[in-house]
């Protein structure tokens, strides 16, 4: 009964989804009025979509749903990351996306929106031009390295086929982007991956509870010490209080914030009051802050 509830959710979902935040000029770049305004007015992102029609069958499994569609926290984690360029969040930081799903727009957009100066590519300059925050004054914005993961290998295919159609338009092999198949599981000790990365960004993958366990082990293997994952996810019934609630008892701090952007919010305020299809529950995100 719990498996044939979240079938009908995900099928339900990606056939009616209202678009929270558009990649194109618009009133999300024209009200930032800032540098990360100008940068969402001149972001327009190529992906490759999968080419088959999904089935009921693509739609089940964890490893699946990133193939249905690019659904709305990852459109929304994409916004709150092109936001954080200027202030030099991601400068210099190895990145991760965590189930980044066909598309892997979050990761493909800090890819295009940074900017990258001199000294950069030098992993031993990072520390000299940033501060504790992470921002740098010499170096630009752009991140060392964009790792995009999924467990699905056709997702994975899909986002090397992207990556060449972004690559040749806003060059951004300035950074080291890499796309590589990573399946979620608690006995496997990621050597390779082992505390290689500063910053996990994560959509929309906490409905299927029974992995919780390995998504959080996978936190805690890669991140480096003092590191952090940023999640967009909505609460799905109570799997992302079950995921926080498990977050809590083994990880160090766990923020939710329901209220993270005033744009975002009022378009949440907007869809509530008007659109029938639209369910809270399902379709907006929370952000969801984690530190190992």
């Amino acid at each position: 009964e719990k498996g044939e509830k979240q079938e009908k959710e995900i099928a339900a979902a990606a056939a009616s989804r209202p678009r929270l935040v558009r990649y194109h000029p618009g009133p999300a770049a024209e009200r930032r009025g800032s540098l990360s305004g100008a940068l969402l007015q001149q972001l327009s992102l190529t992906v490759r979509h999968v080419q088959e029609a999904p089935s009921l069958e693509s739609m089940i499994g964890f490893n699946n749903t990133g193939n249905v569609c690019v659904w709305p926290s990852e459109e929304v984690l994409t916004y709150w990351v092109v936001q954080q360029v200027p202030s030099g969040y991601f400068a210099r930081k190895r990145v991760c996306e965590l189930g980044a799903g066909m598309a892997a727009l979050a990761g493909l957009a800090l890819a295009c929106s940074s900017h990258s100066g001199s000294g950069h590519g030098d992993e031993s300059a990072r520390d000299k031009g940033s501060d504790s925050s992470g921002s740098s004054s010499s170096s630009g914005t752009a991140p060392l390295r964009v790792l995009l993961t999924d467990g699905n290998a056709v997702s994975v295919d899909n986002i090397r086929a992207s990556l060449p159609l972004v690559q040749d338009k806003y060059d951004a092999r300035q950074v080291d982007v890499a796309a590589a198949c990573l399946v979620w599981n608690r006995s496997d000790a990621m050597p390779a991956l082992a505390q290689q990365f500063d910053t996990l960004l994560c959509a929309d993958c906490l409905f299927f509870q029974d992995v919780h366990l390995d998504l959080l082990h996978v936190i805690k293997t890669l991140l480096v010490p003092g590191g952090e994952a940023v999640f967009f996810a909505p609460r799905r019934g109570d799997s992302l209080d079950n995921f926080v609630r498990l977050a809590t008892e083994t990880l160090t701090a766990v923020n939710v914030v329901e209220q993270y952007d005033d744009y975002v919010w009022h378009l949440h305020q907007e869809n509530i009051k008007s659109n029938p299809a639209y369910d809270p529950n399902i379709h907006y995100p929370l952000m969801v802050r984690i530190a190992p």
